[in-house]
C-alpha cells in the first residue's frame, strides 16, 4: 500500500499484522469478514501514522511506529473479540526518482562533510606553518633545528655530514676545531 509522510513523500509501505481470536463469538456477530476488516483499519491506522512523521524519522522510528500500530489497531479489534498480537512494518520503498532523488542528496552531504574535514585540516596546517614560519625568524631556534638534525643524521657512522653553515652558527656552537680555522684564517688576512 502506500502511504504519503509529512513532508510529503509517497512511498510504499509493507505491513505484518499478526492477531488472535479472543472470543470467536463477538467476531462472528459483530464483523462479517474480520480478516478484511482488520486489514483496512490496519490500512487506515499506517496511512495516518505514516503521516505524521517525515520520511527521515520514518526510517528511524520503525519500532516505536509499529508499537503505535498495534495499539490503533487494538483499539476497535478488541470491541470485535480480537487481540492483535503484533504489528510492524516489514518494508518502506520509495519511487525510482525519489531514490535518484535521495541518493543525489547523500552524495552531496558526503561531499560536504569531506570539504569541512579537509577545510579543517588545512586550518590546522597553516597554523602550524605559521608557527613554524614565527619560529624560523628566531636565530636560536633555527640554530637548534640545525644541531637537531645534524645529530640525527650523524648517528649513522656511514654518513658523511657536509655543512654550509655561516660562521656565526659555528662560532656560536662553540666548535673548537673550527674557532681555531677562524683564527688562522683572520692571522692570514692581517698579514
Amino acid at each position: 500500500m502506500s502511504a504519503i509522510t509529512k513532508d510529503n513523500i509517497s512511498g510504499g509501505i509493507d505491513a505484518v499484522v499478526f492477531m488472535t481470536i479472543e472470543n470467536p463469538e463477538r467476531v462472528i456477530t459483530q464483523i462479517i469478514n474480520f480478516r478484511d476488516a482488520v486489514s483496512k483499519y490496519a490500512q487506515t491506522a499506517i496511512r495516518n501514522i505514516v503521516g505524521q512523521y517525515n520520511f527521515d524519522d520514518l526510517l528511524e522510528s520503525r519500532e516505536e511506529i509499529a508499537i503505535r500500530l498495534k495499539e490503533e489497531i487494538d483499539k476497535l479489534s478488541k470491541e470485535w473479540g480480537i487481540d492483535i498480537a503484533k504489528a510492524g512494518l516489514q518494508d518502506i520503498s520509495l519511487p525510482v526518482d525519489m531514490k535518484r532523488a535521495f541518493a543525489v542528496q547523500a552524495e552531496a552531504e558526503r561531499e560536504s562533510r569531506a570539504i569541512l574535514i579537509k577545510a579543517d585540516a588545512e586550518l590546522l596546517a597553516s597554523s602550524k606553518l605559521a608557527e613554524a614560519a614565527k619560529n624560523m625568524g628566531d636565530l636560536n631556534a633555527i640554530q637548534l633545528r640545525i644541531f637537531s638534525t645534524v645529530n640525527d643524521v650523524s648517528k649513522d657512522q656511514s654518513n658523511t655530514i657536509i655543512l654550509a653553515l655561516p660562521l656565526e652558527t659555528l662560532k656560536a656552537a662553540g666548535i673548537q676545531g673550527v674557532v681555531s680555522l677562524l683564527a688562522i684564517g683572520s692571522k692570514k688576512n692581517s698579514i
